[in-house]
């Protein structure tokens, strides 16, 4: 996989994503329940023609990169993003709401 892969925080849209080939991939996160600091991370998307390259992990990375340095907390509904939240060195970023 190209590890020189950009991505993109678009706030507006409250998405990360990236252009690999032509295709959008993204993670998509809202404000939980209307409560400041709470973020719901609750879609991932990678195109099937790019699956299994490790591009959702080098979004996710930025997801938590910024989850962590903004101080926020995540509520991860998308099974992807509850398996990488639930990682020991991510696990202190998980709300318990």
């Amino acid at each position: 996989m190209d590890n020189n892969i950009k991505v993109t925080h678009d706030v507006l849209s409250k998405r990360f994503y990236c252009i690999t080939g032509g295709c959008v991939s993204c993670v998509e996160y809202r404000k939980y329940k209307g409560r400041e600091g709470i973020i719901e991370i609750y879609h991932t998307l990678v195109p099937e023609e790019l699956r299994g390259q490790g591009i959702a992990s080098i979004i996710m990375n930025e997801v938590v990169r910024y989850v962590s340095e903004n101080g926020l907390k995540v509520v991860p509904t998308c099974s992807y993003a509850r398996k990488i939240f639930e990682r020991d060195e991510n696990r202190h970023l998980i709300a318990h709401v």
